[in-house]
């Protein structure tokens, strides 16, 4: 359960707001308890709500495991690397995977642990806990 509250905090508290996500610039307090919010699966963009910036899968790696993802201004035209899944794995967990190609949000197995751990698009692995993310409200 440690490396799911690591996530958590990774991505941070993502909060379901007018049919899209957004990230807080704060931390969120990762709990044991059950998830608070269910998002129904389907297809948002995730914002920054320091910036309103995109979360974005950066278009010069998409396509390859280590893809970096990074906040950028939204584009108006859909390329797909703005736009993300999110469906429930169950247990109150969820994988969030690119629209462009369908790798899923990962932490970076060498760094997690760390404040700053790289956040990149891999290939889904059933079960990898570091592509598992939960929900709180904000």
């Amino acid at each position: 359960m440690a490396l799911r509250k690591m996530n958590a905090a990774l991505l941070a508290a993502l909060t379901l707001a007018a049919g899209e996500l957004s990230a807080s610039n704060s931390p969120a307090a990762a709990s044991d308890s059950a998830l608070s919010i269910s998002p129904p699966s389907g297809r948002y963009r995730i914002h920054s709500y320091y910036n309103g910036k995109c979360l974005d899968a950066d278009l010069n790696t998409i396509g390859s495991n280590g893809t970096k993802v990074q906040l950028w201004d939204c584009l108006s035209i859909d390329y797909g690397n703005q736009a993300w899944y999110v469906d429930t794995i169950g247990n109150g967990f969820y994988k969030i995977y690119s629209a462009y190609k369908p790798s899923c949000l990962d932490a970076d197995l060498n760094t997690i642990g760390t404040n700053g751990t790289k956040v990149q698009l891999w290939d889904w692995i059933a079960g990898a806990e570091n592509q598992e993310w939960y929900l709180e409200p904000y």
